[in-house]
């Protein structure tokens, strides 16, 4: 959240105006209450799934032990428990992506932003991937905030907006 400064109007997140925090209070922000999903997935190749999923607890200066139980409860219940110790390389797409999510929501964000979460996947991939998310929407009461150019992906929304030119389309 606020990667590049508005130009204009206000962010207000939890009563906190983030367009005038300076960077250091950003990054702590971004660090305490999101998460990012990203269409590349954005995995560090050398790492296995668990470490990747461990690195916003490493960030966020967890014991070690208390990293290790967190990203592994997360990877289980994406159902990734036989693929924590693979690289990324040797994971499915659909599996990689499962990866970045368990990332994205190990650390308990409020809010996850999620990057054309399905568009490197194939339709059935897609559709368990937005089953996912919607379900860690509802359940561990997460804000997911999708940009997507798929109709369908954009059907999972509980409000959709539509931007045209950069403008708001009603």
């Amino acid at each position: 959240m606020v990667l590049i400064r508005p130009t204009s109007g206000q962010i207000i997140f939890k009563g906190k105006h983030l367009e005038k925090a300076n960077d250091k209070e950003l990054a702590n922000f971004r660090k305490e209450n999101v998460g990012f999903v990203m269409q590349n997935f954005s995995l560090i190749p050398y790492l296995t799934a668990l470490q990747n999923v461990m690195i916003p607890l490493v960030l966020k200066n967890i014991s070690k032990s208390n990293q290790l139980m967190a990203a592994t409860d997360v990877i289980e219940q994406l159902g990734l428990a036989d693929r924590r110790y693979h690289l990324p390389h040797e994971l499915s797409a659909g599996q990689q992506q499962r990866v970045a999510i368990a990332r994205a929501i190990v650390s308990k964000p409020s809010i996850i932003f999620a990057d054309e979460p399905t568009g490197n996947l194939d339709p059935a991939l897609s559709s368990e991937i937005l089953n996912f998310m919607k379900d860690i929407n509802i359940t561990k009461r997460i804000t997911l905030v999708m940009v997507t150019h798929s109709p369908i992906a954009a059907n999972f929304g509980s409000q959709k907006i539509k931007l045209e030119n950069g403008r708001i389309i009603l």
